[in-house]
């Protein structure tokens, strides 16, 4: 018989990569946010779809930050030097 409790994941809050391995920061059910805890992707396998979801906010979230940020191309005039 197992004796591992299982917790259940109420959302999951950021994402991280240490050392070339993805971590989700979660937040547990019935627990307060100083329990939250960052957790590899293996130990999440019962909420894939959690993280597929998580992945495709942030990826969005990031795409319209650069947009945003990306400066605008000016056009620049051409000035002759007189001399």
């Amino acid at each position: 018989m197992d004796s591992r409790e299982e917790y259940i994941v109420e959302r999951i809050i950021d994402r991280r990569t240490v050392n070339g391995k993805r971590e989700y920061y979660l937040k547990w059910e019935g627990y307060d946010d100083e329990d939250n805890t960052w957790e590899p992707v293996e130990n999440l396998q019962h909420c894939l779809e959690m993280l597929a979801e998580c992945d495709a906010s942030l990826e969005r979230r990031m795409r319209a930050m650069n947009m945003h940020l990306k400066p605008k191309k000016e056009k620049h005039e051409k000035y002759r030097k007189n001399n």
